[in-house]
């Protein structure tokens, strides 16, 4: 529904914060894909399991940070925008694959329903 309304909803600030539907729809790539894993942190975190939730923030954020540095300086915003949509999917597909291996759980919102 944001994606729907985004820019009537940017318009509200003022004409130049359209530009940020781009950014916004980038962004809500990455949200969309961390919302497919649900609770996995989470989960993760209360069934002990929380270095290696903290190892996969530390590799998000070394791929968000070097990301970052190497598509800032040619794309701009769009380029951070990427950046981060880039490391929060990474995110979500590591806190996957350590829910499925550690735990034996299936945390992605679609498939594997019966088992």
């Amino acid at each position: 529904m944001i994606l729907a309304f985004g820019r009537p909803l940017l318009a509200l600030f003022g004409a130049n914060f359209e530009s940020g539907y781009t950014v916004m729809f980038i962004l809500s790539v990455g949200m969309l894909a961390r919302a497919a894993v649900g609770p996995a942190e989470r989960l993760l975190n209360m069934l002990g399991e929380h270095k290696h939730c903290a190892i996969v923030y530390a590799i998000a954020f070394a791929i968000n940070l070097v990301l970052c540095v190497i598509l800032i300086p040619g794309i701009g915003i769009e380029g951070a925008a990427i950046a981060t949509s880039t490391a929060i999917i990474a995110e979500s597909i590591m806190l996957y694959l350590v829910a499925k291996r550690r735990l034996g759980f299936h945390v992605f919102i679609l498939g594997n329903q019966g088992s």
